[in-house]
């Protein structure tokens, strides 16, 4: 597991997504009220530390984060959430979607 590094802590401290669990209403389960930070996007065998790659789930989500409905969903939000200069940062990923 990466550390997540200080800047990027501190962008997903103040980022109300983080807050609660981003498969609420989209995957049935029962939310647990622990949020952990999931590193979504694995790139260049290392779990990317680009903020937006990093998705706040319950952890009974992310006990099963790599079920494929659950992943599915989870690179649906990711993708959504992801800006142009991330994508920038990732240009193999880029070559993968497009």
């Amino acid at each position: 597991m990466r550390k997540i590094s200080n800047k990027t802590r501190e962008i997903l401290l103040n980022d109300p997504r983080m807050k609660r669990c981003a498969l609420r209403g989209i995957i049935e389960h029962t939310c647990s009220p622990k949020i952990d930070w999931h590193h979504n996007l694995i790139y260049a065998s290392k779990q990317s530390d680009i903020p937006n790659t990093i998705i706040g789930i319950c952890s009974e989500i992310h006990r099963i984060a790599d079920r494929k409905d659950v992943k599915a969903e989870l690179n649906k939000i990711m993708y959504a959430q992801m800006t142009e200069e991330d994508f920038k940062q990732l240009p193999k990923l880029c070559q993968r979607l497009y």
